[in-house]
């Protein structure tokens, strides 16, 4: 297997055969370290995951671009196109009839306050669809703004954007992604947070651009949090790899708004992706058998050690393992990051691992 090629939890399990003998030993006392928010240093303004309701947002015609076509947009709420199929928002944008109409655009809308000026991060999942046939230069876009000021990624001012292929073309589609956006300093006041999408013109009634929205959380912070204290002179790691530490992967998960094992496998730094083993009986937190072993990565030197579940039916797959080695003292770390929360908990000092050995097996 080529050393950088990047693969997810079930493609690495996927037609392997294990070593039986390879096991872990981990002892684990009854009683963990403090449990801590990752989010101690910031205030959560608001989290809507729109269980039953549209939790404080409000549908808008006509929310971008200036646009003036409030009968080609509408706003809907979902119980089964939300994210994994649970409820959610969506902005349909065109069809209805076979007129030629020009830049539509509708939004879900939320105002939020900030008692004083503060760093303001927002998170969320969104999808783009564009159905098949779309004219060539026909636009669908992903967008959000802050107090009607478009935020986007890598200098536009759009999440995502397709563009039509014309007559006989396919339809497009963004999958679910997750998104964090560090919206800078907002001054004290009312603000306001809108989310959907924009067409740029539609020629008939199968035409229409969706945008579905889930899991908005929005957080502020006013104070300056400290870089990760494991980095540096007491360990021996790659610049371009600053998040091989716990507090490194912790501050790597709070920046970025991630939530469940699966996005952060994909943000992973590439030493860590390239490095892995699987140990069919790890005596750890999960359940693992030879169908579902553990997945352990150790990076270049396997000094900062993660082990992941591959079990999605055990209730303990959420949970992230991680050990740190002090090359000063030559003591271990052990620390767990619980995504099965709400926020990913972190407990520290988690004793798991006091007789750790391999053993290889042929």
């Amino acid at each position: 297997m080529p050393a950088n090629k990047i693969l997810s939890i079930n493609q690495v399990v996927a037609g392997l055969t294990l070593c039986t003998l390879c096991t872990l030993t981990l002892a684990i006392p009854p009683v963990y370290g403090e449990s801590q928010s990752l989010d101690e240093n910031t205030v959560k303004l608001f989290e809507a995951h729109f269980d039953t309701d549209t939790d404080g947002f409000t549908y808008v015609d006509d929310a971008f671009r200036s646009t003036n076509n409030p009968a080609y947009a509408r706003g809907i709420y979902t119980e089964k196109q939300g994210y994994k199929r649970s409820s959610g928002l969506r902005v349909v944008i065109g069809g209805r009839d076979k007129k030629t109409i020009v830049d539509m655009s509708g939004g879900w809308e939320r105002s939020f306050s900030l008692e004083k000026s503060a760093s303001v991060t927002l998170s969320f999942r969104y999808r783009l669809a564009q159905n098949k046939n779309y004219a060539v230069g026909a636009i669908s876009e992903a967008l959000v703004s802050i107090d009607d000021n478009l935020m986007g990624q890598d200098g536009s001012d759009y999440l995502a954007q397709f563009e039509g292929d014309g007559l006989g073309g396919r339809g497009k589609n963004t999958r679910w992604k997750q998104i964090s956006l560090n919206l800078g300093e907002l001054s004290a006041g009312e603000h306001s947070l809108k989310i959907g999408g924009f067409n740029n013109i539609k020629t008939s009634r199968r035409q229409t651009t969706n945008i579905y929205i889930d899991d908005v959380v929005m957080e502020s912070n006013t104070t300056t949090t400290p870089p990760p204290t494991g980095i540096g002179t007491s360990f021996i790691i790659p610049p371009e790899d600053p998040t091989l530490s716990i507090d490194g992967m912790v501050q790597m998960v709070r920046e970025k708004g991630i939530h469940d094992i699966e996005t952060l496998m994909a943000e992973l730094p590439e030493s860590l992706n390239a490095s892995w083993t699987l140990m069919e009986n790890s005596n750890g937190l999960r359940d693992t058998s030879i169908q579902h072993p553990s997945l352990i990565m150790y990076g270049a030197d396997a000094r900062f050690l993660l082990s992941v579940g591959t079990n999605s039916a055990d209730p303990l797959n959420d949970i992230l393992e991680m050990a740190e080695l002090n090359p000063k003292t030559g003591q271990w770390s052990f620390s767990i990051l619980d995504f099965g929360k709400a926020t990913p908990e972190l407990t520290k000092d988690v004793p798991i691992c006091q007789t750790c050995r391999v053993v290889w097996g042929n």
